[in-house]
């Protein structure tokens, strides 16, 4: 039995465009890895980040993610600005001195980092903080 494509749809539909390299190769007529990656490479665009017409690509989600990350390295910092003040604040009150205060007053901040950059490792490790129920490590 020969599996057909549909190609009723028209030559820009990225259905069509994408869905043949995977019917090759489920037809036994799979393409070498070069010229794969050379049809992939034009399909795509340059392999030296420019787009098709010529500019360079513009990495949008990149962008994002790192807007995202600076807003919220801003934000932590105003918090723990704040937190600090007030704990500060609260522990030169009860204990009069200055230097039990601030050491007091920098741990939540401290274990708060702590526990930031850990869950940045394990992000970078690929693991997760919290595994999935049922699941063995």
């Amino acid at each position: 039995m020969q599996r057909t494509l549909n190609r009723t749809s028209p030559a820009g539909d990225l259905r069509g465009r994408w869905l043949r390299p995977v019917a090759a190769a489920q037809h036994g007529d799979e393409p070498s890895a070069p010229e794969f990656r050379a049809d992939m490479r034009k399909r795509l665009g340059n392999a030296d980040g420019c787009s098709r017409a010529g500019g360079p690509r513009k990495d949008r989600p990149a962008r994002w993610l790192t807007a995202a990350m600076l807003s919220l390295a801003v934000l932590a910092a105003a918090a723990a600005i704040v937190s600090f003040s007030a704990q500060y604040r609260m522990v030169f009150a009860a204990k009069a001195v200055a230097p039990v205060a601030a050491l007091e007053a920098a741990i939540p901040d401290v274990a708060a980092l702590i526990f930031a950059t850990l869950g940045i490792a394990l992000a970078l490790h690929g693991k997760r903080a919290i595994p999935w129920p049922g699941r063995r490590r």
